[in-house]
């Protein structure tokens, strides 16, 4: 897979947590992945996701993403359990490297757009 597959697909996990049912991308960059969440057949959300070159997300923050859907860990933007209990739903070895990748999705900001201006952000929190 390469860093722009990678890239997208984070940005199609975690936006899948906010409850969008599909993405259409219209700008994949070095610098920034661009695109409309489709919430249903009437809301839709503009949004960017401004993103240094180098950073590719790791397979263990695409894992997490995935086991916070799956368990339904997500309540709105908040996760509503412990890294302790998310750890223990994972297959990362080591808990350190499960600590890094959460901190990577708690940092992940991706702004909504509305009329060509940056008016809020998807992030995640506890």
């Amino acid at each position: 897979m390469t860093s722009d597959e990678v890239r997208k697909k984070f940005v199609e996990k975690y936006l899948v947590l906010f409850n969008v049912n599909k993405i259409e991308f219209k700008l994949l960059t070095n610098q920034k992945i661009c695109g409309t969440a489709i919430f249903d057949d009437t809301e839709t959300q503009d949004f960017c996701w401004n993103v240094d070159n180098s950073y590719v997300p790791s397979l263990a923050v695409i894992e997490i993403l995935e086991i916070l859907k799956k368990e339904r860990m997500i309540d709105g933007d908040r996760i509503v359990c412990s890294d302790d209990m998310i750890y223990s739903k994972c297959q990362i070895d080591s808990y350190d490297i499960f600590k890094i990748a959460m901190n990577e999705i708690r940092k992940t900001e991706i702004k909504m757009i509305d009329g060509a201006v940056e008016t809020d952000s998807f992030f995640l929190h506890n």
